[in-house]
């Protein structure tokens, strides 16, 4: 059964993962109506959080988890 989520796997090194909102937006363009997970370490979890807020996704629609190396 469907659930209509999409995932997104951003892989390669911190400095090939294009994180700037629109680069995202080009992903993503509907990402302010979307509910937002993401879980890495704090760096890569503040440019994605920092993106979405960019793109209007209400903090109600954030969820998040970092960790530190």
């Amino acid at each position: 059964m469907s659930r209509g989520f999409r995932l997104w796997y951003l892989e390669g090194s911190r400095r090939q993962a294009k994180l700037r909102t629109d680069v995202i937006l080009e992903m993503i363009p509907d990402l302010a109506d979307c509910d937002v997970y993401v879980c890495g370490p704090d760096e890569f979890t503040e440019k994605v959080l920092d993106a979405a807020r960019s793109a209007r996704v209400p903090e109600s629609r954030l969820h998040h988890e970092a960790f530190s190396f």
